[in-house]
């Protein structure tokens, strides 16, 4: 049982965290480079430096480091306002009628009045370590430019503010604040610069912007000596700063024993399995399809106390997915079809009725394993039915029951049903693999198999490729099957005389084919007359249906009887 927890979870000072975290580190699809505007190839520290502090500059372009130490410092600093408290919003979960845990972690405990002196402190840290003079920055609503003003007060280096113009006029305490600290706070666009002499001759009585306040902080970083440009948002390196907050919240979390217990069928793919526990969850094979996996986490639930998250069957969950109908209109504003993958119906039930919103007359329609349909049956039924067993390869789609609460969404915005049988699914696979270089799930699968039971030439369609989670093993076996399936692969049968000469003279009718031998079963006790006869089973690759009949032909024509068989690889 874990610990009842308090309104408010405090850290110790000593349980801060030591360092910070570098997500990037950990991103399989890394963010595109920072080109240099002169070469347009990606910027190095060298040439990023006369910007940033160096150090800074390595944060900003490291891809690799996961961790960075926090200096003793900092954390110093740091003491003054954090660790902050991790408050359990008891009152908005009764108000909202949730099962949720909701947390939420107040960051204007400090002067500034956010969470930006987390990042102030440390890019002026490194500015006074690497002997500058000072900093420049732009800030808009001011809580930046405070952030920055109170860092270099107490490290004592000279900050200049390019405030805007608007914010200054209409902001004088949040100006004052920083002026107290001993900043030099300039409205922007300026006479100070170049290029805010430039804005103000071309656009008199301009309010100013961001991007004016921008141009003018760099253009004072470089061209003074001893300065460097600091920004509080966007960069990677205040990214990594801010990690504190959220290592923090973990190290909260994990003090009252919060933790995700994950129930999954004993049939899950290993791949699922081992990174379900790599992001830190108990997971626990239970039952062999979904629904006694369901039951079991419920079960668990009501024993331990642990709060029970639907994966599919809550509005909550399947509000998110249709974020990705969100994506799909704003990407393809005139799509006629979306094709969504089934299993308990969360995803199809999120992604039909966001699109019905934005646009009545896109068709959703969802696709199911043939051998698992719950969903089709509970519609035709028009209430929610339990199979009595299922069967598929779509491992992530393998439902009895569909979602009671989100039954009444399907009905009103799903347009239609496809069903799909395993040897559609397998076919699939090899298409995604062999013209698109993408592994699939066979779950995933089921919107591409589905296209060829529509006809939607000359329309938009789009099909939700839910997930890539297949083992090795799966793989493999799939490939081949498929490999099969399209004559790729094929297996023959032939008997011959038991006498020298007679397994190169079968091989030479084959190769003169262009068929290539990939396994030979010779079996000598096919009959008791090995003289008369005896079976080989020859299994060869060829390049499809065509090819595999013209080397059968070959072998018919050269006194054979090839007979076709199940391949055993």
């Amino acid at each position: 049982m874990s610990k009842e927890i308090p309104y408010k979870i405090y850290l110790e000072e000593s349980e801060m965290p030591k360092q910070w975290y570098n997500v990037r580190a950990d991103m399989k699809n890394k963010p595109a480079p920072i080109l240099n505007p002169a070469t347009l190839k990606p910027i190095t520290v060298d040439e990023l430096s006369p910007i940033f502090c160096k150090e800074l500059a390595k944060q900003e372009l490291d891809e690799t480091t996961p961790y960075f130490d926090i200096p003793q410092e900092i954390r110093d600093f740091y003491r003054m306002y954090r660790p902050s408290p991790l408050v359990r919003a008891y009152c908005l979960e009764k108000k909202l009628g949730t099962p949720a845990h909701i947390y939420y972690k107040f960051e204007g405990n400090n002067t500034s009045g956010s969470h930006k002196l987390n990042s102030a402190i440390a890019q002026a840290y490194y500015a006074k370590k690497q002997g500058l003079k000072g900093v420049t920055t732009e800030t808009g609503a001011g809580q930046w430019g405070t952030a920055l003003s109170m860092a270099c007060s107490y490290f004592d280096l000279d900050c200049q503010v390019y405030m805007v113009k608007v914010s200054y006029e209409q902001k004088p305490f949040r100006r004052e604040v920083m002026r107290t600290y001993g900043a030099q706070v300039t409205p922007s666009p300026s006479m100070n610069t170049e290029i805010g002499r430039k804005i103000n001759a071309e656009f008199p009585g301009t309010t100013g912007s961001l991007g004016c306040a921008i141009s003018e902080a760099v253009e004072a970083a470089t061209t003074q000596e001893g300065y460097r440009y600091v920004l509080g948002s966007v960069l990677s390196q205040v990214l990594i700063h801010q990690t504190v907050i959220g290592l923090e919240t973990k190290a909260a979390l994990d003090k009252y024993g919060v933790k995700a217990v994950i129930v999954m069928p004993t049939t899950t793919p290993l791949i699922k399995v081992e990174r379900t526990k790599s992001y830190g969850a108990e997971v626990i094979l239970h039952g062999d399809v979904y629904d006694e996996a369901c039951a079991h986490a419920l079960a668990l639930a009501e024993e331990k106390g642990y709060t029970f998250i639907h994966p599919f069957d809550d509005p909550a969950v399947a509000t998110g997915q249709g974020t990705i109908a969100m994506e799909i209109v704003q990407e393809l504003p005139l799509v006629d079809y979306i094709l969504v993958p089934i299993g308990g119906g969360g995803l199809a039930t999120g992604v039909s009725t966001l699109a019905k919103l934005l646009n009545p007359h896109i068709k959703v329609i969802g696709v199911e394993p043939a051998g698992a349909a719950c969903m089709k049956a509970s519609l035709e039924k028009g209430e929610v039915v339990t199979l009595p067993h299922v069967n598929t390869i779509a491992d992530g789609t393998a439902v009895q029951t569909p979602g009671k609460n989100i039954f009444p969404y399907i009905q009103e915005n799903l347009d239609d049903i496809i069903t799909i049988d395993d040897d559609e699914l397998i076919v699939a696979f090899l298409d995604m693999v062999e013209n698109h270089k993408m592994i699939v799930e066979n779950s995933g699968l089921l919107t591409v198999a589905a296209l060829k039971h529509l006809d939607v030439k000359g329309k938009k369609i789009v099909s939700i490729l839910s997930g890539g989670n297949m083992d090795v093993i799966t793989m493999s076996s799939v490939i081949q099957n498929g490999l099969i399936q399209r004559d790729r692969i094929f297996t023959v049968s032939v008997l011959l005389p038991d006498k020298p000469g007679e397994l190169v003279r079968v091989s030479q009718v084959i190769a003169n084919e262009n068929g290539n031998v990939i396994k030979l079963d010779h079996n000598q006790f096919f009959t008791t007359n090995r003289s008369a006869a005896v079976e080989l089973r020859i299994t060869m690759e060829a390049f499809g249906t065509d090819h595999k009949n013209r080397i059968v032909k070959a072998l018919e024509e050269a006194g054979y009887t090839p007979k076709i068989v199940r391949p055993n690889l």
